[in-house]
């Protein structure tokens, strides 16, 4: 049996109500520390340790899961809950590995209700109404009706893990074979970021080198002499730099070609 659960299930059915003097039903190993009165005295007496009740955690979508899932950004939205989760020790809830407890157990043959079942499941909703409040208006159709935080985990990561690893692949095919063609600078450089920017939401950004290549390739030759100071610098140029200096050399090479001449008119005497 899991420890993290054996663990839990003892802190939780610690926590119980008030015991009288009368009959205590429940079993004496989880309460060792029981004193007795006087030997005189006919009446026994129960001493609890005073446990706090184990308090729910609750997560804040907006300011703790900023991204929501979408057709094409699957493994960014699982990194930032992957994250979050370890930290506050709740991914076994996701992957299943704490698993609900039964709703009732047998004690001494009778049938009685396990005190651990509602807290669990409490906190399950509580993560369950977090992967909602972070999935996209056309995603949450699709897990609207799992019945736990585990049953909606498993069914969005086999909808969405495959489809966006196939639309990664077709990502970088485009990137690897574009090319300026007629387009100007700038929009052949904000397509090339605008794949990027899909590359790493889908958890797969490209390098600078790999930018390096593919952005002095799809140039043309016009730009030579800035493709080979770029490619042969010691250290490789972040694509904002990159982009920086292909549009001055585009202004500088525009202004050069439509400088004005200012013509020469010889003095009339």
């Amino acid at each position: 049996m899991n420890q993290k659960f054996i663990f839990r299930s003892l802190y939780l059915l610690w926590y119980q109500e008030p015991f009288s003097n009368e009959f205590d039903p429940k079993p004496s190993f989880f309460f060792p520390f029981r004193t007795m009165a006087s030997e005189s005295s006919t009446t026994s007496v129960v001493t609890v340790p005073t446990i706090s009740s184990p308090s729910l955690i609750t997560i804040n979508t907006a300011a703790q899961l900023p991204v929501k899932l979408t057709k094409f950004n699957y493994f960014s939205w699982k990194a930032q809950f992957t994250a979050l989760f370890f930290g506050l020790d709740l991914l076994d809830y996701l992957d299943g590995t704490f698993s609900s407890p039964p709703p009732t157990v047998i004690q001494n043959d009778t049938t009685i209700t396990n005190l651990t079942h509602l807290p669990w499941h409490c906190q399950d909703q509580l993560i369950l109404h977090a992967i909602l409040a972070s999935l996209s208006d056309s995603v949450i159709p699709l897990v609207s009706s799992a019945k736990s935080s585990h049953e909606a985990w498993t069914h969005l990561s086999c909808l969405y893990a495959k489809r966006s690893t196939t639309h990664m692949i077709y990502l970088k095919d485009k990137l690897t074979m574009i090319t300026r063609g007629s387009l100007s600078v700038t929009d052949f450089l904000v397509s090339i970021k605008q794949i990027t920017d899909e590359l790493t939401a889908l958890g797969d950004p490209p390098t600078d080198a790999d930018l390096l290549i593919y952005v002095t390739r799809g140039l043309g030759p016009t730009y030579n002499v800035l493709i080979t100071a770029m490619r042969t610098r010691d250290s490789v140029v972040p694509f904002d730099e990159l982009f920086d200096k292909i549009i001055d050399h585009e202004i500088s090479s525009f202004t050069m070609k439509n400088k004005i001449q200012i013509p020469h008119h010889p003095l009339q005497i």
